[in-house]
């Protein structure tokens, strides 16, 4: 586990181990990804952080500095992220009370089973 610090908000700074879900937050194509897209990390040292995106057959390779400015922790998604995928996992709906109900309808509807979704207001 490794400290990077998020070159693009000077002041964040983010714990870095194998396993951890990221999403982009830069268009890379030369290296594979584009804004938006998520993955893992795979591998990080001391320079390097190895991340793996998904869809993408390579792993990616890139410094700290590099790794800090294209990428953000993703343990959470927006309702609007979510359009178009299939939520088979427990996940939890936070501001239910704030949203309307196209918002609402996105959320539920991404669940295999509604004994999956949890809702906080």
């Amino acid at each position: 586990m490794v400290l990077v610090n998020q070159h693009r908000h000077r002041r964040h700074h983010m714990m870095v181990h194998k396993g951890l879900p990221i999403i982009a937050c830069r268009t890379r194509k030369g290296d594979g990804f584009v804004n938006s897209d998520e993955g893992r990390v795979v591998k990080v040292n001391d320079k390097n952080v190895i991340v793996k995106i998904e869809g993408v057959e390579k792993e990616i390779e890139l410094d700290h500095i590099e790794f800090g400015k294209s990428f953000y922790p993703a343990y959470c998604i927006t309702v609007h992220k979510s359009q178009g995928i299939t939520i088979e996992e427990d996940y939890t709906i936070y501001d239910w009370d704030r949203m309307d109900d196209r918002l609402k309808y996105v959320g539920l509807s991404r669940a295999v089973s509604h004994k999956n979704i949890n809702i906080i207001n």
